[in-house]
C-alpha cells in the first residue's frame, strides 16, 4: 500500500519500523505491531493491533518455531484499534479509504496515543498475570515471562 509511505513519519516517531503493510518495535520485552489488513471488497482497509512476547514459540506446520517478528495474526493479543480507541469510531464512514491521506493521518493522529497505552499496558508481564485472563494464555505468558528472567539472570 503506497499510502503507508505517507504515515511512515509519523510511526517512527513512536519507534515503529516498516515492513510490507506493518509497522512493528521491539519493547520491553514484546514484540508489538500495527497492521494495516486491506479490505477483501473495495478500497479499504482495516488496522490491527499486535503483542507478542519475545522469545516465545509459536506453532507453525506443526512444529515450534521461534518467529523473531510474526505476523498479526500470530501474536498472543489481537485487537482492532477500533476496539482499542473510541475515537476510531468518528472515522466510520471514511475509515480505511486509501485515496484519503489526510483522513488516514487525522486517524492516525487521534488513535496513536490510546493504541499506545494499550500496549504499553497489556505489553507488561505484571499487568498480564495479574489479569483476569484464560488459564490457558495465563500459562502462555508465565513460562515466557519465567524464561525471560532466567535469560536476564544469567
Amino acid at each position: 500500500m503506497k499510502i503507508l509511505s505517507e504515515v511512515r513519519p509519523m510511526l517512527a516517531q513512536y519507534g515503529y519500523k516498516k515492513s510490507g503493510n506493518s509497522f512493528w518495535k521491539s519493547e520491553n520485552g514484546f514484540y508489538k505491531l500495527i497492521n494495516f489488513q486491506k479490505g477483501t471488497y473495495g478500497n479499504y482497509f482495516f488496522i490491527n493491533v499486535g503483542l507478542h512476547p519475545n522469545g516465545l514459540s509459536i506453532l507453525c506446520t506443526k512444529q515450534l518455531c521461534l518467529l523473531e517478528r510474526p505476523k498479526e495474526s500470530q501474536c498472543v493479543l489481537r485487537e482492532r484499534a477500533e476496539q482499542i480507541s473510541i475515537k476510531a469510531g468518528s472515522f466510520k464512514k471514511e475509515i480505511g479509504y486509501m485515496e484519503e491521506i489526510e483522513t488516514l493521518k487525522g486517524l492516525l493522529f487521534s488513535v496513536m496515543p490510546d493504541m499506545e497505552a494499550w500496549l504499553s499496558k497489556w505489553g507488561s508481564y505484571r499487568t498480564i498475570l495479574s489479569a483476569d485472563l484464560p488459564l490457558n494464555i495465563q500459562i502462555i505468558f508465565s513460562s515466557s515471562y519465567h524464561m525471560e528472567k532466567r535469560v536476564l539472570v544469567a
